[in-house]
């Protein structure tokens, strides 16, 4: 029984993630005929072309027509006409770019991928592209990283009503895809869904497939989906499977193997049993207790399907962690890696999974219920004979070590294991920033082919260090960025302001450690603080400053989780002054958004330090970053001032949202209309009559 494995979009394309070529190799192990397909990749290279951005741009023209036509604005027409305005610049030069910018990207000798003038060019036609594909499917934002519309995700019905054509920018691949599967006669779907952004484009690829695909079972795994299906109580997880016939939680190899073999010996998922949540079992979090009596917690590796109700006693492990030394390597057959986005291929590879340290209270991952799964590593001698099989076979020179951490005392092991083993690769991981990162230790990494290396800093403040729980000390984490860079590895610095009780103070003490390590650092990125479900901050919300946390009546997925600290740490102004600060220090740096190079820990900027070295980024800081392709403004409003609508919609956004969020605390399409029905209406006029502002309020 053939299975297909599908990584859906809204991704990286520049390289393929490592879960859908893990299970590949699981089950080519025990003789399961699999057809990989990385749809995010293939869309993509669907969309990207300027034959389908010409029929967009043709799309967002009857949209603009409509509207200025129309003898008012209403809210809802505001927000679709400040997106289409939005794009009034990208449109008359965007679609005309594309062809050359992709194949810049995809050329093999790399002579313009690797000059900072044609790359900035190539990025933002790229970006501009995406701006396009958003404004023709309007109230669509997507990128490659994320996938939204104003309700994405409330409802299983909003799903499905964002999966119709006249929504899905997807759908002509989607529907091309299915027929693809349908000749190959796959029996099995398996969707792997690792991000939040590619959760909507794996629902909607499911809903057609149950209609060009109705003897196809379909199934869905991943961190993404796991988090999102876990959260549900025993009466919903039917509704929310929605068009999946089952659902693998966590680390899939092992369950997914036990599904295959089930359906192969013609057991109906019905029929499925033991395979299931635990019902009854409450998770371990605190905060999960109070606000989901009755949330279910699985074991690890287990089935969900059908959304029937199993009897307790026949619950059934099928697939605890898994014990990384019987893995195969990723299997990259069959894969269409001449389509990515990269000149070059850069290959993920998981030396270890999970968390050794596992206590920084802000953190979770995917494929646990809470905190981070328990760490565990490959031996040694087989990572190495796994990367040499996978270099010699796919002439691949960089490798991306796609892990939560790894222990530094076995990275030293693995580095010395591939110097004696004179394996000519270079790599890039995540690592902490331990005393064990001597000088010798990060020499020793070097001579093995280590490249960068992604470093949690959190923050530079003692007090916060103490609070998160991070077990290192700020001392230990400049000795280790000076140690890495001695020894000529890019140290990559993530840190994130906002964490709770944090003051004006604690966040500056951060960026001046950046600043003050700049000629060390190669590259920075510094976020804000996010709860999320499963976090030690979630599970003991009063340890940490807070006083209230909610979810919204309405998102019936769990996905908005927002909370109210007991005193507000900074002032607006303050505020202000550190998104300043953070905005002058990254003038320091050639810096981009995920998924392009000056990004932390992607193909491209690993490819950028092999090529230009690990100041790259420092270097190419003067890099012009306006518009290097200006164009004229296509799109022209004879009878809206479409400044002015412009300023209007995002006020009147915010104060809706300010009012769901904090005063009503719930989220709905309905009350969303109603309230905007109480802005009166744009009229059309050259002398546009702005309204008087409000205060905004401060979301978290």
């Amino acid at each position: 029984m053939t299975i297909a494995l599908i990584y859906p979009p809204s991704c990286d394309p520049t390289a393929p993630y490592i879960s859908v070529p893990m299970l590949t190799g699981y089950l080519r192990r025990h003789n399961v005929p699999v057809i990989p397909i990385d749809a995010n990749v293939e869309a993509y290279h669907c969309l990207l072309n300027r034959a389908s951005l010409s029929s967009m741009v043709q799309k967002i023209a009857s949209h603009w027509r409509q509207l200025e036509n129309k003898g008012c604005l209403t809210h809802s027409d505001q927000i679709r006409f400040a997106q289409i305005w939005d794009t009034a610049k990208d449109i008359s030069w965007a679609p005309d770019a594309i062809d050359e910018s992709v194949a810049l990207f995809r050329d093999r000798s790399g002579k313009n991928f690797f000059d900072p003038i044609r790359y900035e060019q190539a990025v933002q036609t790229i970006q501009a592209c995406l701006r396009i594909i958003s404004a023709a499917y309007a109230p669509l934002e997507m990128d490659f990283s994320r996938y939204r519309t104003p309700f994405s995700l409330l409802s299983i019905e909003q799903i499905e009503a964002d999966a119709v054509p006249e929504r899905n920018p997807f759908h002509s691949y989607f529907l091309d895809l299915c027929g693809r599967l349908s000749a190959q006669d796959v029996k099995i779907a398996g969707i792997s869904v690792a991000f939040p952004g590619q959760i909507q484009p794996a629902y909607s690829l499911a809903f057609l497939m149950r209609k060009q695909l109705p003897r196809t079972h379909i199934t869905v795994g991943g961190p993404a989906m796991t988090q999102l299906l876990v959260r549900q109580h025993e009466d919903k997880i039917h509704k929310a499977l929605g068009p999946f016939h089952s659902a693998v939680l966590y680390e899939g190899e092992e369950a997914l193997l036990s599904l295959v073999n089930m359906l192969n010996r013609d057991e109906t998922p019905e029929r499925i049993l033991g395979l299931g949540f635990n019902f009854g079992r409450l998770s371990s979090n605190s905060f999960e207790r109070r606000m989901d009596s009755g949330s279910p917690q699985a074991p690890s590796g287990m089935t969900v399907s059908g959304g029937r109700r199993y009897n307790q006693n026949r619950i059934l492990q099928a697939g605890q962690r898994a014990r990384l030394e019987t893995l195969p390597a990723p299997d990259f057959d069959g894969l269409p890696l001449e389509l990515y986005f990269s000149p070059e291929l850069v290959l993920p590879y998981d030396p270890s999974r999970g968390c050794y340290w596992g206590k920084c209270a802000f953190c979770h991952y995917g494929l646990t219920s809470k905190g981070t799964t328990r760490y565990r590593e490959r031996p040694i001698n087989q990572v190495v004979d796994h990367l040499k099989q996978l270099s010699e076979r796919w002439k691949c020179r960089y490798f991306y070590f796609s892990q939560d951490t790894y222990a530094p005392k076995t990275a030293r092991k693995l580095s010395l294991a591939l110097r004696a083993a004179n394996m000519d690769i270079q790599w890039a991981t995540d690592i902490r920033p331990e005393p064990d990162l001597t000088p010798d230790c990060c020499r020793d990494y070097k001579a093995g082919g280590a490249l960068s290396m992604a470093l949690g800093i959190e923050s530079a403040s003692k007090r916060i260090l103490k609070r998160i729980n991070k077990g290192v000390t700020v001392e230990q984490m400049r000795s280790a960025i000076k140690n890495l860079a001695q020894a000529g590895i890019a140290a990559e610095a993530m840190c994130f302001t906002g964490f709770p009780t944090e003051s004006f103070s604690d966040a500056m003490a951060t960026l001046s450690f950046i600043e003050k390590l700049q000629d060390r650092i190669g590259l920075f990125i510094c976020g804000r603080f996010g709860l999320c479900h499963g976090s030690l901050v979630a599970s003991n919300p009063e340890k940490y400053g807070i006083e209230s946390i909610w979810r919204l009546k309405g998102d019936e997925f769990g996905t908005g989780l927002f909370y109210r600290e007991v005193a507000e740490p900074k002032t607006d102004a303050e505020d202000e002054r550190i998104d300043m600060a953070v905005e002058q220090l990254s003038t320091g740096w050639w810096l981009h958004d995920y998924p392009w190079a000056g990004s932390l820990s992607t193909a491209h900027t690993i490819l950028w330090y092999g090529r230009h070295g690990i100041d790259a980024f420092r270097r190419f800081a003067s890099t012009p970053r306006g518009t290097i392709r200006p164009g004229k403004i296509s799109i022209q409003s004879r009878r809206y001032n479409a400044n002015a609508i412009i300023e209007n919609v995002r006020e009147n956004e915010t104060e809706i949202w300010d009012t769901l969020i904090h005063d009503l605390k719930t989220v709905q399409p309905e009350l969303y209309h109603k309230i905007s029905r109480e802005f009166p209406p744009v009229l059309p006029s050259r002398k546009f009559h702005p309204r008087i502002k409000r205060k905004r309020r401060r979301t978290r």
